[in-house]
């Protein structure tokens, strides 16, 4: 086929949507939820995601305060993020896995669906999001209790500069 110069730009917006489901999901989301957690004792959270839903989703549940009660449980349909996203400890980086602090926070285990069919998702996706620091979430990093701050081999992207500086991140 044809050289195709969409093809070229993807991997970048495959950062900018995985980068911007994170800030939705520590700044938009986690409020609601604990919110919704706070206001009724009885009522039972359930959380779904699908794809950078998924990345919403557990943006969200890592992102909230601590001494909240868990939710009830965690669905998610072909998630778009790290394959060492609940590691105990990531390969070659000595650090536990972005979103790990996450199995703490539901009642049930974490379900996850995937597919071999989703050839976007398990040949393109982590091909496109390899870059230094991917491993944990940029927007949940900054108040990882696990993730150690002094990390000599962590080097800021310009998006973690961004959330850092308190601004919204650009689009290229």
């Amino acid at each position: 086929g044809k050289l195709d110069p969409r093809n070229l730009v993807k991997p970048f917006t495959v950062w900018q949507m995985k980068d911007r489901a994170g800030v939705v999901g520590k700044r938009g989301v986690a409020p609601l939820v604990a919110d919704l957690l706070g206001r009724s004792a009885n009522a039972r959270v359930h959380l779904l995601g699908h794809s950078y839903g998924c990345k919403v989703v557990m943006a969200a549940l890592c992102g909230m305060p601590e001494g909240l009660r868990p939710v009830e449980s965690v669905l998610l349909l072909q998630p778009a993020v790290s394959m060492y996203a609940f590691a105990e400890t990531v390969p070659e980086r000595n650090v536990p896995g972005g979103f790990r602090i996450g199995l703490k926070r539901t009642r049930r285990p974490i379900v996850s669906t995937y597919s071999a069919q989703d050839s976007a998702l398990h040949d393109g996706f982590h091909l496109a999001v390899r870059r230094h620091g991917a491993i944990h979430d940029a927007a949940v990093r900054r108040h990882h209790p696990l993730h150690p701050e002094t990390d000599p081999e962590h080097r800021a992207t310009p998006v973690e500069q961004h959330l850092a500086a308190d601004r919204e991140v650009p689009l290229f």
